[in-house]
């Protein structure tokens, strides 16, 4: 391979490296040169709270599943140390959230339809799990059982210019 291309492909990959070093904790980037470089992607926002009383739920892991035709499949995963989560770059379709947090249980949302240019935002309310204390102030940690059950959640989208 010629030093130019061979230079060139190493910067393109260092800056790549240095854009995921840089995002903060609870901000997940799907990247897809070509979707992104057209504008044709999408946000969605998300935040975790106790389904009795709302409070906001810390220390949560944040899994966004993709669904066709083929099934479903994770596509991105981050942390949600102050209950918030944020998906960038997210190309259009139909996801689902699920969300792991120490002593709740955990949760699948419903279908998130994702549009060109939108903004969906998502509330997910969860449960306290049986038998188990909640710490919201502790670091969770990944929850032994990865099963879901279902829960309703409000999902909005609005268009971004």
């Amino acid at each position: 391979m010629p030093a130019a291309p061979l230079r060139s492909a190493l910067t393109v990959a260092g800056l790549a490296l240095l854009s995921m070093l840089a995002a903060p904790a609870a901000r997940a980037q799907m990247v897809d040169p070509v979707v992104g470089i057209l504008g044709h992607t999408a946000k969605i926002e998300i935040s975790i709270v106790e389904k009795d009383g709302g409070a906001p739920v810390r220390g949560g892991h944040v899994r966004l599943i993709f669904i066709d035709t083929k099934g479903q499949r994770e596509v991105a995963r981050i942390n949600a140390p102050d209950g918030k989560a944020q998906f960038d770059s997210v190309p259009p379709g139909d996801y689902r959230v699920r969300v792991l947090v120490d002593g709740y249980e955990p949760v699948m949302s419903s279908r998130i339809r994702v549009r060109r240019a939108a903004v969906s935002t998502v509330e997910v309310k969860i449960d306290t799990r049986k038998g188990a204390t909640k710490d919201p102030g502790a670091a969770a940690g990944t929850p032994a059982s990865l099963a879901s059950s279902p829960t309703r959640t409000a999902t909005r989208s609005t268009r971004t210019r």
